[in-house]
C-alpha cells in the first residue's frame, strides 16, 4: 500500500512539472505579412492540432479555436494595424486548446486552412484576411472554411525561403454543421487569366474533383460537370471579356453535381488536369481554353526572328519568372517579384531594340503562367542567341541583400543555398500549374556532351561579364556567378544565365525594385553586360565554322 502511494505522488509531482498535457503541443509563435490584396496570420504549432471557426458572420472579429494545444508562456498578442486587420491573439482555452482572436478594421471575407510541417518549418494554421474591393466594402458576407480534408502521410516539399504568395482574394464559404455523405469537394472560388494565344480558368476545391467534360454540339460552348460537389452560393456568372472566352457561368446541375459552362469568342481546344494541394493552394482544376488561330499568329511572330538572324541580327530572349497564379517571392511592402520582373524585361527589352544591334523577345507579355520547359521552347523557336531569365529573390532573414547570377550545372549545385534555391524556382510549375501529362521532352534527360559543356562555360563566361556591370547599381551578393539545376536554363544551344535583380524581402533593394531609375538601371547594365559577351559570342561561331568536325556534330538552331 506504501509504494501505491509513492508511484501516486511520483506521477503526480511529474505530471506537474509538465509545461503541458500529454496529447497536447506548444504554441510556438504567432506572426504576421501584410500583403497588397490581404493579410496573413500565421501560428506556429509544435505538432499536429485541429481547430474549429467559431466566428460570426458579418463581425469585425474572427475567433478560431484550436484543440490539442497549450500556450506554455501564456498570451501571445500582436499589434497589426494595417488596413485589414488591428490585432491578433492566441489566449490559453480550457482543456488543452487556445482561442486565437483577431480584431479586424471592418468586416472582411477571409479563408483559414493548415499546413503540415516540413523544409523546416513546424505545423501552421494560416488565417488570410482579404481587402475588400470598392464593391464589397458596401456589403461583405464573410464565413468560414470548412475544416481541411485530412493531411496525407506525405505531402509535397516546399520551396526554401518562400515567402507567402498572394492568391487572388477568394471568397470564403461556411459549410452545413453536417455535409451530405455524397458530397467529396466544394467549390470555392473561380479565377482566370489571359495569355495571347490561351485563357487559363483555375477552380480551387475543397476536396480533390471529381469531373467529365460535356458533349458539346455548340462550338461557342465548352462545359464541365463537378460530380459530388456542392456549390456555395447558388449560380454565378462570371464576364471574362479575353481574347478567348466571353464568360463563363456556375451552375447547380441535380443533386450534389456542378455544372461549369465557357461561352467563347471563337472556336477553341480544352486541356483540362488537377492539381493537388501545395503549400496554401487547395485541389485545383486547372482549364486552359487555346484558340487554335491565336496559337499559329504566335508561331508566326516567333518565325520572322529566322530573318533577322539571317541579316546577322542578334536574338536575345528575356524570361520574366513567375506569373499568373505564381507570384513568386513578395515583399514586406507587398511588392511581387512577378510584376517588377516583367517591368524590368519591358524596359530591358526596349533598351535591347534601340541600339540596332539586337532583336529582343519576352517569353510571357503579361500577367499569366507559362511552364519552365515552355519558357526554353519558346527561346529555341525564336532562335536565340543568349537567353536572360529575371527573378527577385528572397529571404527569411531581411538583411540579405544583393544581385546574384545564376548558371546550369550539369553536376549539381554550388552549395546548399543554391540547391535550394533552384528547389525553389523549379517548384515554379506546381505553383503555377503546369499539366504532368503534357506531351515535352524531358530535359533531365539531355545528355551533357562536349557541346552543352560549352555552352555552360560560355554561360558562365556571360554571368561573369553581367556581374561586373549589375555592381555598378547595386551591391553583389556572391562575386562569381554559381551553378545549379534551374530547369529553365536547360537549354543545349545558347548560353543561359538567371539573374536574381535584388532581395524583395531587403526594405531598401524592396523599395528599389519598384522605382523606374533602378529598373532602368538594371536594363541598362544588362545591355552592357551582353554587348561584351558579343566577342565570345563572335569567337565561338568562327570557330564552328573552321572547325568541320563540330558543324557534323552540333545541333541545329541559334
Amino acid at each position: 500500500m506504501k509504494i501505491f502511494f509513492i508511484l501516486i505522488i511520483f506521477f503526480s509531482l511529474f505530471s506537474f512539472f509538465l509545461p503541458y498535457g500529454e496529447a497536447a503541443v506548444p504554441v510556438l509563435k504567432i506572426r504576421h505579412w501584410t500583403d497588397a490584396e490581404y493579410t496573413r496570420i500565421v501560428v506556429d504549432v509544435g505538432g499536429r492540432f485541429s481547430y474549429r471557426d467559431q466566428s460570426t458572420p458579418g463581425s469585425e472579429s474572427l475567433n478560431i479555436l484550436i484543440r490539442g494545444v497549450a500556450l506554455p508562456e501564456g498570451k501571445a498578442e500582436i499589434a497589426v494595424q494595417d488596413r485589414v486587420v488591428r490585432t491578433a491573439a492566441v489566449v490559453p482555452g480550457e482543456k488543452e486548446s487556445a482561442e486565437i482572436r483577431i480584431a479586424l478594421v471592418g468586416p472582411a471575407r477571409y479563408k483559414i486552412f493548415s499546413l503540415a510541417a516540413g523544409s523546416g518549418k513546424p505545423d501552421r494554421l494560416v488565417i488570410d484576411v482579404f481587402r475588400p474591393d470598392k464593391e464589397s466594402a458596401k456589403k461583405i458576407e464573410t464565413a468560414a472554411a470548412p475544416p481541411p480534408p485530412p493531411v496525407p502521410a506525405e505531402r509535397p516539399r516546399e520551396p526554401a525561403e518562400k515567402k507567402p504568395e498572394t492568391p487572388s482574394a477568394p471568397e470564403t464559404v461556411r459549410a452545413p454543421e453536417k455535409e451530405p455523405a455524397s458530397l467529396s469537394s466544394r467549390l470555392l472560388e473561380i479565377r482566370h487569366w489571359a495569355a495571347p494565344d490561351h485563357s487559363r480558368v483555375v477552380i480551387d476545391l475543397q476536396g480533390a474533383p471529381v469531373y467529365v467534360i460535356l458533349p458539346a454540339a455548340d462550338p461557342l460552348s465548352f462545359g464541365l460537370l463537378l460530380k459530388r460537389t456542392a456549390l456555395a452560393k447558388g449560380r454565378q456568372e462570371i464576364s471574362v471579356s479575353d481574347q478567348i472566352i466571353r464568360k463563363m457561368a456556375a451552375e447547380p446541375a441535380g443533386r450534389d453535381e456542378v455544372q461549369i459552362i465557357f461561352s467563347l469568342i471563337k472556336p477553341g481546344r480544352a486541356n483540362v488536369f488537377s492539381l493537388k494541394p501545395y503549400q496554401d493552394k487547395p485541389d485545383r482544376l486547372v482549364i486552359d481554353i487555346y484558340r487554335p488561330d491565336l496559337e499559329e499568329k504566335e508561331k508566326a511572330s516567333r518565325k520572322e526572328s529566322q530573318e533577322l538572324k539571317a541579316k546577322k541580327t542578334r536574338i536575345v530572349v528575356i524570361d520574366p519568372g513567375h506569373g499568373g497564379e505564381d507570384p513568386g517571392a513578395i515583399g514586406s511592402s507587398g511588392t511581387r517579384e512577378k510584376d517588377v520582373v516583367l517591368a524590368v524585361a519591358r524596359k530591358l527589352q526596349k533598351s535591347l531594340n534601340e541600339t540596332g544591334e539586337f532583336r529582343a523577345f519576352l517569353t510571357r507579355r503579361g500577367d499569366y503562367f507559362i511552364a519552365l520547359y515552355d519558357r526554353v521552347r519558346i527561346a529555341m523557336e525564336y532562335g536565340a542567341d543568349l537567353f536572360i531569365s529575371l527573378h527577385a529573390n528572397a529571404n527569411n532573414s531581411r538583411s540579405v541583400r544583393g544581385t546574384s547570377v545564376y548558371c546550369l550545372s550539369p553536376h549539381g549545385a554550388s552549395d546548399k543555398a543554391v540547391q535550394l534555391l533552384a528547389q525553389k524556382e523549379n517548384a515554379a510549375d506546381i505553383i503555377g500549374g503546369a499539366s504532368a501529362g503534357a506531351a515535352r521532352k524531358d530535359l533531365d534527360s539531355i545528355l551533357f556532351d562536349l557541346e552543352l559543356t560549352h555552352t555552360i562555360n560560355e554561360s558562365l563566361h556571360l554571368g561573369g561579364l553581367m556581374l561586373a556591370e549589375l555592381r555598378r547599381i547595386n551591391v553583389v551578393h556572391i562575386s562569381r556567378p554559381l551553378q545549379g539545376g534551374f530547369a529553365v536554363l536547360r537549354a543545349p544551344r545558347f548560353p543561359s544565365i538567371l539573374v536574381e535583380l535584388a532581395y524583395v524581402s531587403h526594405p531598401i533593394e524592396e523599395k528599389n525594385l519598384r522605382q523606374d531609375k533602378f529598373q532602368n538601371e538594371a536594363a541598362q547594365a544588362i545591355v552592357s553586360g551582353v554587348k561584351k559577351f558579343m566577342p565570345v559570342l563572335a569567337l565561338k561561331e568562327e570557330e564552328n565554322s573552321s572547325d568541320p568536325k563540330r558543324l557534323k556534330g552540333a545541333p541545329k538552331g541559334g
